[in-house]
Parts: structure tokens; C-alpha cells; sequence
């Protein structure tokens, strides 16, 4: 796990995502307890402006908070983390995203992060996150 000390301002990391699939947008659903068409009904959401399935906004932020807690443990990120986001362009099945984050400002132990969540050139998802971290 990384420490504050390994920390510094414009610290950049990256890290390939999930595949997004049918069956990942229709599990998600399901976990929220949702289940509107435009995510698990191909037939419906050909109909749509998006013409096609597309992921839950979540979904695409989702994986953020496992990674925080690989980079720098479960409980830091449990206890003091938080993340805010915005959702751009819909994500969609068959793609692959790509997670990034860089360290935007460490203040008094409290670390905060700039999140990107993209598919091939697309921006799909900007977020914050931040965390406190321990100085020992």
C-alpha cells in the first residue's frame, strides 16, 4: 500500500478497467435494484438516441473505489474516502475502459484526486475522490 510520503502533486496512475458487456450492465442493475430497459434491452434501447445498450453512469466510476483500496488499503478508504463525479458520454457494450487518476492537492494528510474513466478517445466520466491518509 502506497503512504502519503509516496505521494506528490501531479503523480499520475492508470490502469485498464472492466470490459463493459450486456451481462455486466444487467448484474449492476440488478445489485441497485433497477431495471430500466436502456441498459439490459437491446431491443429497446435500439430505439433510443444511443441506439444501442449503454452502462449505468456508476458502473463507470465503480471500479475507482477497489483500486483506492489496493493503492492505499481498505480501511483508509473506507473510513475517509469519498468520490463525486460527473457522467459525459455513456459507456457501451463491447468496450474497454481505461482508468485514470492523478493527484491533484495533498493538505494536512487529506489526499485529493482528479479520476478519468475513458474508452478508446471518448471521456466517459470525470470525478474527484479524496482520502486521508496516515503521515506514519
Amino acid at each position: 500500500m502506497l503512504s502519503i510520503h509516496e505521494l506528490e502533486v501531479g503523480q499520475q496512475f492508470a490502469r485498464s478497467g472492466p470490459r463493459m458487456t450486456l451481462e455486466s450492465f444487467c448484474d449492476f442493475g440488478s445489485l441497485l435494484g433497477t431495471d430500466a430497459p436502456i441498459h439490459c434491452d437491446p431491443a429497446y434501447a435500439a430505439n433510443t438516441p444511443f441506439g444501442k445498450v449503454i452502462a449505468q453512469g456508476p458502473l463507470l466510476l465503480a471500479p475507482f473505489e477497489s483500486w483506492m483500496c489496493e493503492l492505499f488499503g481498505e480501511d483508509a478508504w473506507s473510513r475517509t474516502g469519498a468520490i463525486r463525479g460527473k457522467f459525459l458520454v455513456p459507456g457501451q457494450v463491447d468496450s474497454t475502459v481505461r482508468l485514470e487518476m492523478s493527484v491533484r492537492d495533498i493538505v494536512d494528510g487529506r489526499v485529493l484526486f482528479d479520476l478519468r474513466a475513458l474508452s478508446d478517445q471518448n471521456l466517459l466520466a470525470v470525478a474527484t475522490a479524496e482520502l486521508t491518509l496516515a503521515s506514519s
